[in-house]
């Protein structure tokens, strides 16, 4: 598998900024507080001990309000992070890259525009910075197909006979297996003849993503007790969102990785019966489960 290697926003780090919250510390550390002012004033009052006590009470509502005063505080400081901002704080992210979110579509009931998930335009901003400069970058190719269109659900750019060839293939694939059409290789050709975008000397060649298809089929055998259709429907779903994760231009799809996903609880072991091997994609093709299958034996 090739791929570009970005900062995995997934594997950072908890930010120290963000404070990890108790209500009890919190609620301690106030009754602490009271008490050490009280004893400045020669009372001894023991907050500890009297649960039942309005004062104690009083406490309470303090230390609770303080704790959604600091997480509030946190989610302002992870409204600024690009791995954790969403909807309009994400829209404010990508002002400062110069990129607004795309329009994917029309909702079909109301009219109203379909707007581009968090997640594919945290990706497109992730990797705009590559698109500042000319200089040919892998990600600068990435960012302007994934940008022509929002039909584009993954885009990757290689040099099939290495970089002193001066040939650059960027490959396209659609969402769900979909092929992108002619017109929009066609726009993404476009875009890549404009001196701004990538350089003049690079032959550029756009490319579909070649699809190659697996079923997905395990056999498992449950514990006593748990109900096989309740089992067979959550596994099912756990394999199409683990074939979603790879789906993706370049990707290997893992028969550990599917047999991982069919061993949740209740299910004494699993057996993967198709994929027969690993499938492992090249630069130009993409996975893509065309169906699966889960045998339950009791």
């Amino acid at each position: 598998m090739s791929g570009f290697t970005v900062v995995s926003l997934n594997n950072l780090a908890k930010p120290a900024v963000v404070e990890e919250l108790y209500y009890e510390a919190i609620l301690a550390l106030v009754k602490a507080d009271v008490v050490a002012r009280l004893k400045e004033l020669g009372l001894d009052y023991n907050v500890a001990m009297l649960e039942s006590d309005p004062a104690v009470k009083v406490l309470e509502v303090a230390a609770y309000r303080e704790t959604l005063l600091r997480a509030r505080v946190n989610d302002a400081v992870r409204s600024v992070m690009l791995a954790f901002a969403h909807g309009t704080d994400l829209d404010h992210k990508g002002a400062d890259f110069a990129v607004a979110r795309m329009v994917m579509g029309t909702d079909p009931d109301t009219g109203a525009p379909i707007m581009e998930d968090d997640e594919r335009f945290r990706r497109r901003l992730q990797l705009a910075p590559e698109a500042f400069a000319t200089t040919g970058s892998r990600g600068a190719y990435i960012f302007h197909a994934l940008s022509v269109d929002p039909s584009v659900k993954d885009a990757w750019a290689y040099c099939p006979q290495g970089p002193a060839d001066g040939r650059v293939d960027t490959i396209l694939a659609g969402f769900n297996g979909e092929q992108v059409s002619d017109a929009v290789i066609a726009k993404l050709k476009r875009v890549f003849e404009r001196e701004d975008t990538v350089p003049l000397t690079d032959i550029k060649v756009v490319r579909r993503a070649t699809r190659v298809d697996y079923q997905a089929a395990v056999t498992v055998k449950l514990q006593y007790g748990f109900d096989p259709l309740t089992i067979k429907t959550q596994i099912e779903q756990r394999i199409a969102k683990y074939a979603a994760e790879r789906h993706k231009i370049g990707a290997e799809v893992y028969r550990p990785g599917i047999s991982a996903a069919a061993f949740i609880t209740g299910v004494e072991t699993v057996t993967v019966t198709s994929p027969a091997a690993d499938v492992v994609c090249s630069d130009d093709q993409i996975p893509f489960m065309t169906g699966r299958t889960v045998t339950i034996e009791a």
